[in-house]
């Protein structure tokens, strides 16, 4: 699960939106993606609810925590849809393709991107575990 929030209005990014762009050319991953769609990009609080390494209590030590983003979003985009592996004896099934939105984050302190997900647009968002709400 992952949260995006405002950051403060006082923050100033050393990573601009054109350099993060840059970065997420320069990995490769769904860069077809700008043939389908205009980009935007917004800076945000990000956190990953699901990455991160085991603390010696059993709790995770999350790798990104309300960490400075620019998250280019590509709404729209044409995506092979997934579902259950086939065994390797059975037909294999004609790939569909589904609208995807592609959602890429790079650091807005170092301009490294560190994830890009495929999904179904206008996915419910879910509360984040009460442990790791923000204070409000």
């Amino acid at each position: 699960m992952l949260r995006l929030a405002p950051l403060p209005a006082s923050y100033k990014p050393r990573v601009s939106a054109g350099e993060a762009y840059q970065a997420y050319l320069a990995a490769g991953v769904y860069e077809y993606a700008r043939r389908y769609a205009v980009p935007h990009a917004r800076l945000a609080s990000f956190t990953d609810f699901g990455n991160g390494t085991p603390a010696a209590d059993g709790s995770l030590n999350l790798a990104y925590r309300d960490a400075p983003e620019w998250v280019i979003t590509f709404h729209d985009v044409p995506d092979g849809g997934s579902g259950p592996a086939a065994l390797p004896s059975a037909p294999r099934p004609s790939r569909h393709v589904e609208l995807h939105d592609v959602v890429v984050i790079v650091s807005a302190e170092t301009g490294v991107e560190q994830m890009v997900l495929s999904d179904v647009p206008d996915v419910p968002p879910r509360e984040p575990p009460s442990d790791l709400a923000p204070p409000g």
